[in-house]
Parts: C-alpha cells; structure tokens; sequence
C-alpha cells in the first residue's frame, strides 16, 4: 500500500481515537456530577458510549443495576458483543453489553481492542459512581439517624435534670420536715426530763449528749460542730460536748470510765488544737459559743 493509499487510513484512525477521547471527556464530565436520576445517567451514558463507536449507527447498549435498567440502539441479529460486570457497595451489580447488530450487508462489523478497553473503563467507572452514591446516601442517613440520636440524648438529659432536681427538693423537704418534727416533739420531750429535779447528774450528762446527736441528726446542731469534728479526734469531741454542757472533770472522768489526768490531758489537747493554749479563755465558754 503506497502513501496515497494509507492516508485515508490514518485520517480513519485518527478519527476514531478524537471520538475516543471525546468520550472520554464528555464521561468524566458527566460521572462527577451528583447522581439525581440513575436511569438518567445511564441513558447519558449510553449515548456518550455509542457516539464513541465505529459503527454507531448499528450498535446497541444495556446497563442494568439492581432495579434500573436503559436500553438503546438497534434490535436484531448480534454480530458481536461485548458484555463488562462489576460488582459495588459489596453485593451490587452493574452490568454493561454493548452489541453490533446485523447491518445486512456482508462487512466484517465487531469490537476492536480499544473499543472493548472503553466499553470496561466505562462499566468500571459507573461502578465506582454508584458505589459513591450509595456511600454518601447512607453517610445521610447515619447523620440523620445520629441527628436524632442526639436530639432524644438532649431530651433525655433535660428530663433526667428534671427528675435530679425534683429529687433534691423532695429530700430538701424531708430535711425540713425531720428537723420541724424533731424541734416541735422530740427536743421539747428531752428538755421536759432535762428539768427534771430528780434526775442525777450522770443521767442528765447523757441527755445532754442525746440532744446534741438529735441536733446533729437533725441538722439543728451549731455550725461549729462541723468545724470541730474536722480538728478534733472523736474522742476529743464527745469530751469537747461535756465540757460545754458544764460537766467537770471529775464527773467527765466517771461518765466515761476514764481516769481524771485523762480527761485533763484531753483538756488541753482540745484548747491546743483550737488556738487557746496560752490564752485567758475559758473553755467552757468557747465551746458553747461556737457548739
């Protein structure tokens, strides 16, 4: 074949490869666009895909996935076919069959290896598209979901707050009718027994004590009980209500089976830990000022 005759060929050729890359342009285009419609987007598929062709004018196209499916082209005969699958969002199948028909005349009409490479770039890239859609739709409805999820979280910590502070009013309220009933019943009962004539000095000790728990319990005690109880032993402090109740440390001695150096000694342990060591205070007196 001399030079005159190749040329035609060529031309051909470059023809073909310009439709090509066409195509190729014109599917980028189009596959990076959000999908609205699916049948839509394989019907401008299809029509990029055959425009690329040899032989458009005999050639025929399906694509199917899951429930959409678009035909186009000519009916009839097959003279070849070429038929690419590819499988996305794990368990999905895209199928493209791109076929010649029967022109009716005797030419030789199939696909070419560069036909049959776009025919898969193209069932490929649909895949990939669809896969895209199908992450991005649930990525939606994840987001939705936790949307709602965060909602109901904020309604429930609202009813939860609701339910904490109708429980610390409610324990609010017993607080304060505990402390009304002990001041109208129990403590009135105690002073009656505290004036008592005939009581003896040990049992009035104790009474003296027993209301000071009661006030305690009650929360009716001085605020300086609690500051005591946290620089005082136990000890110290049961000691510490005596003495501000007038008890001598003769009587504190045989009140709590102790010997009387004892007592003394936690005397002045008490007055060194309230700041009174060296001070003309009378403990007696501090102590009923602050207990």
């Amino acid at each position: 074949m001399d030079t005159h005759d190749t040329v035609p060929v060529i031309k051909a050729e470059l023809k073909e490869r310009e439709k090509e890359l066409d195509a190729l342009y014109r599917l980028s285009s189009l596959l990076t666009r959000r999908i609205e419609d699916t049948e839509e987007l394989f019907r401008d598929t299809a029509d990029i895909l055959t425009a690329a062709l040899r032989t458009p004018e005999v050639a025929g196209i399906t694509i199917t996935a899951g429930s959409h499916r678009v035909s186009t082209g000519t009916e009839g005969p097959v003279r070849d076919t070429v038929r690419r699958e590819h499988w996305y969002s794990m368990e999905k199948l895209l199928v493209l069959e791109v076929w010649y028909s029967d022109s009716g005349t005797e030419e030789h009409i199939g696909f070419d290896t560069r036909e049959k490479y776009l025919i898969g770039s193209t069932a490929m890239l649909l895949a990939d598209v669809l896969e895209r859609r199908d992450m991005d739709q649930m990525m939606r409805e994840t987001a939705k979901v936790l949307q709602q999820q965060t909602s109901e979280l904020g309604n429930k910590n609202i009813a939860l707050r609701e339910v904490l502070s109708q429980i610390e009013q409610e324990k609010i309220e017993i607080k304060r009718e505990i402390r009304q009933y002990i001041s109208s019943f129990i403590l009135p009962l105690v002073n009656q027994l505290l004036q008592s004539s005939a009581l003896e000095a040990t049992d009035r000790s104790r009474l003296l004590q027993l209301e000071q728990l009661i006030q305690q319990i009650a929360g009716t005690s001085p605020t300086g009980y609690g500051t005591l109880s946290g620089a005082l032993s136990p000890r110290e402090l049961e000691i510490s209500v005596l003495i501000r109740n007038g008890l001598s440390t003769k009587e504190i001695a045989s009140l709590l089976h102790i010997s009387e150096p004892t007592v003394e000694r936690h005397r002045n342990t008490i007055r060194e830990k309230l700041g009174l060591t060296g001070k003309q205070v009378n403990l007696t007196t501090f102590l009923r000022s602050v207990l």
